[in-house]
């Protein structure tokens, strides 16, 4: 007999480990998945996305948490059609007849009332007219598809990991899993509207996510999930620990950014190679009178874990050199952005600093604006107004030559402040990773330029 009321994901999820008997542990994490994942059976999605990408560490319950999406779709909409899809058949098989196993429980059709008409080792369907079919990347999908045609949910497509983390050196893998994501995947939606739901680690600057970010960014909502969180803490301590992603952070930084942190490199740098960047030291330096000093503002207006940093950098420009000489880091909103700034230009006023450089988008524009209402030195910055490219590959292309002849550096005594601007920087590779810094750098490159900055540096 089917209840009243269907069960949110959370009570859905919760009630599933209990009725197993392995109750079931939700880390902050976990409760912002269950939030998206409401969101795609709902249609609501924020920015009107239709796709969620989710990129979270190994063993941190991504397959636990989508097998039970695709069960509590089923239970609300019972005529759904789902396929299941992961880097191995045997994978995609398993986790669709475990799908099948708790449709088929006691307390599973007490709750939804959804009987079963046909199983096999690779599907099973509903007598509502629902399917689910499981099948590994590469596989034929023929006689399968997902979604219905109608406005409502429908069903959906789970990438469940569509490369394990051996292959991630493999170009040969790679191309296969973009081609099958492109030419076989993306093809069995009966509904425009169908939502794909990825969820992986991530394994390299150029896998599956970072391709659908960079070639269909309009229909992804993104959220990242760290194991090392930005306060030193890791996002599950029991599964794997901060002093144990410190080591892996030094004996594999491969391993750790990639399938840890989710901002994967290629060794040595992607675009920004770490053994390009130079140092300088303060001393005997005078910058009111050597030079020009400026700030850099890339800016954002949220605080949750997912969204963006606000990063304030101070820089000292000479004719031959632009030096990185302090910096100011965080989330929050409006007001203590507001404040944090005006401090941040108080404290480089006194060495000089004359203008504020805040680029042109939707939070710093609005920074902008009301510093300039009280009479701060503001300039909105915007890159054609720079001669510079509007993408951040062009701009960070247009910087890379100053940084490898060692005219942008970094302050030799801020060694803390250094190293993440390095780590940053060599994560960059065009896609979804955290970008601040780099944001910064070639914006404080291009105001250096315009300045008369750089133009000794002879091309090889």
């Amino acid at each position: 007999m089917k209840t009243q009321t269907p069960p949110t994901f959370s009570e859905y999820f919760l009630l599933h480990g209990e009725m197993d008997g392995e109750p079931r542990v939700q880390m902050p994490f976990h409760k912002e998945i269950d939030t998206a994942f409401e969101q795609v059976l709902t249609g609501d999605l924020p920015g009107g996305k239709l796709n969620l990408l989710i990129t979270m560490p190994p063993r941190f319950g991504k397959t636990f948490k989508v097998r039970d999406l695709a069960g509590l779709g089923m239970g609300i909409f019972p005529d759904s059609e789902w396929i299941y899809t992961s880097y191995s058949n045997t994978m995609a098989v398993t986790q669709t007849g475990k799908i099948k196993t708790d449709m088929q429980s006691e307390w599973y059709r007490t709750i939804f009332g959804v009987e079963l008409e046909k199983t096999g080792e690779a599907y099973f369907t509903t007598k509502q007219g629902g399917s689910v079919f499981g099948v590994g990347v590469g596989g034929s999908i023929t006689g399968f598809g997902a979604g219905k045609k109608r406005k409502e949910f429908g069903g959906a497509i789970i990438i469940d990991d569509p490369m394990k983390a051996d292959d991630a050196r493999s170009a040969t893998v790679k191309e296969h899993v973009r081609q099958w994501y492109t030419g076989v995947l993306s093809t069995r939606k009966n509904n425009s509207n169908t939502p794909i739901i990825m969820i992986m680690q991530r394994l390299a600057p150029d896998d599956l996510a970072h391709f659908v970010l960079t070639n269909e960014p309009e229909k992804w909502h993104v959220l990242h999930i760290k194991g090392l969180q930005d306060n030193g803490e890791s996002a599950w301590e029991i599964v794997k620990s901060a002093a144990d992603l410190q080591r892996l952070k030094t004996i594999d930084p491969f391993a750790f950014f990639s399938q840890y942190q989710q901002e994967p490199q290629i060794e040595g740098g992607n675009i920004i190679k770490k053994e390009w960047w130079k140092y300088y030291d303060c001393v005997n330096v005078d910058y009111k009178v050597d030079g020009l000093v400026f700030i850099t503002a890339d800016t954002a207006m949220k605080t949750g874990n997912m969204n963006d940093f606000t990063v304030l950098n101070a820089w000292h420009a000479t004719a031959t050199h632009l030096d990185l000489l302090g910096e100011y880091r965080a989330k929050m909103e409006f007001p203590e952005l507001l404040r944090q700034t005006k401090r941040f230009w108080t404290i480089w006023e006194k060495w000089g600093a004359k203008t504020i450089y805040i680029e042109d988008k939707v939070s710093g524009t609005s920074l902008g604006q009301t510093l300039r209402e009280q009479n701060m030195p503001v300039v909105l910055w915007k890159p054609k107004d720079y001669s510079f490219p509007d993408d951040k590959v062009g701009r960070v292309n247009h910087s890379t030559f100053y940084i490898e002849a060692g005219r942008i550096r970094l302050p030799l005594h801020e060694v803390e402040l250094s190293q993440a601007y390095i780590e940053e920087c060599a994560a960059f590779c065009g896609g979804d990773e955290i970008n601040d810094r780099v944001d910064n750098m070639t914006m404080a490159t291009s105001i250096w330029k315009r300045k008369g900055g750089g133009y000794d540096v002879k091309a090889a």
